[in-house]
């Protein structure tokens, strides 16, 4: 089960890309410019991966959990 950690850096991997951004408005280099931007994109790969993951996961344990979780699967969707 990929999800469960493709989703807790999908909600990190913004937040420090965010703070590189505000890092490279301060000091304005080459190299914080880099970071920042390869953060970002790495932040929108995950972002991809822990939809699709959770889309895939979602179904395979499906069947596995009660129905009271499985109403709460649906509502996670």
């Amino acid at each position: 089960m990929l999800h469960p950690a493709a989703a807790h850096f999908a909600v990190s991997l913004p937040i420090i890309s965010f703070i590189l951004g505000l890092a490279y408005l301060y000091k304005q280099t080459e190299l914080m410019s880099k970071i920042s931007t390869r953060f970002m994109v790495f932040s929108s790969i995950v972002l991809i991966v822990a939809f699709f993951s959770g889309k895939y996961d979602g179904g395979e344990v499906y069947m596995l959990l009660s129905a009271e979780g499985q109403e709460l699967l649906k509502q996670h969707k």
